[in-house]
């Protein structure tokens, strides 16, 4: 398995499958979400409304050919509540991603760690898809 790391807006990296780790919440109220909500013309939104998807530790979503998006599969990750939210969570929700049909079936996976920039939280991500 071969890694890299580059610097990219989310919705633009070109991939197969784009993952997003989503704190637990019934809204999108963050930028970053605001964003990946309008570049799938409000499928995040729906699907945080609907309760089907609230970012709940070990929650997986899948948003397929979402439009304004390059990837074939947007997945969101649920990574717990926000005031709880460690490296930790990144690996929980990573190795509970890593068992995905939507993962293990992607020839390129681009992992969207923004708003996660404390120490630790990408090499967790890694260690978690590992």
């Amino acid at each position: 398995m071969k890694f890299s790391c580059r610097v990219a807006t989310g919705t633009s990296v070109i991939a197969d499958t784009l993952v997003l780790f989503i704190p637990q919440s019934d809204k999108i109220d963050s930028p970053r979400l605001k964003q990946a909500d309008k570049a799938t013309s409000g499928a995040l939104t729906t699907l945080v409304t609907s309760g089907e998807f609230v970012g709940k530790d070990g929650e997986v979503g899948v948003i397929h050919h979402p439009t304004g998006c390059r990837a074939k599969r947007l997945v969101l990750a649920g990574s717990g509540e926000k005031k709880k939210l460690t490296a930790d969570s990144i690996r929980r929700a990573a190795g509970t991603l890593s068992r995905h049909k939507a993962i293990t079936t992607a020839p390129r996976l681009a992992v969207v760690l923004e708003g996660f920039e404390a120490a630790g939280f990408a090499q967790a991500a890694v260690e978690g898809l590992v």
